[in-house]
């Protein structure tokens, strides 16, 4: 059985389950990326102010990033075998999912191989990891060109990772 769940043009999700119980889960970076865009999409009325829609757009691509970079990083930990997992130190296993947190960085390149640093737009990325904690933590407005580099490097990482 399949149920459709939402349809933002670029990205369909669905549902299957079967009888023997097996589930496909949603792509939420794929989804919160579609998102985020569409909040930029100026031909598309919204209800939020523009500025509040820039800083909506940031939060929700880092959040795309953050939750693919959980998703890779257990999936590959769950594949390492006891042996590989038991040579990482316990504390770096158990650190947030931000890839712009050095030492987050530091152990997901040990657990999956991947360097992140090295896709093309990683100072948007960074950047945008800035822009976010501002709009969250303080009263920033982000900017349409902000917003638009925070897609970018947000799309180039959920692309990257495994």
């Amino acid at each position: 059985m399949e149920k459709k769940v939402t349809d933002l043009g670029r990205v369909s999700m669905s549902v299957r389950s079967s009888a023997r119980g097996e589930l496909t889960t949603f792509p939420y970076p794929d989804y919160l990326l579609a998102y985020a865009e569409h909040l930029l999409d100026a031909d598309k009325p919204t209800h939020l102010n523009e500025n509040l829609n820039h800083g909506l757009a940031v939060i929700l691509a880092h959040t795309a990033c953050e939750v693919a970079a959980s998703r890779a990083y257990r999936n590959t930990w769950q594949n390492l075998g006891t042996a590989k997992q038991a040579a990482l130190p316990l504390r770096e296993s158990h650190l947030g999912h931000n890839l712009a947190v050095p030492a987050f960085r530091k152990s997901f390149k040990k657990v999956t191989g991947k360097d992140v640093t090295k896709i093309k737009h990683w100072r948007y990325f960074t950047a945008a990891n800035k822009v976010r904690n501002k709009v969250i933590h303080s009263t920033h407005r982000a900017t349409l060109q902000e917003a638009k580099h925070a897609l970018i490097g947000a799309r180039e990482i959920v692309a990257f990772l495994p």
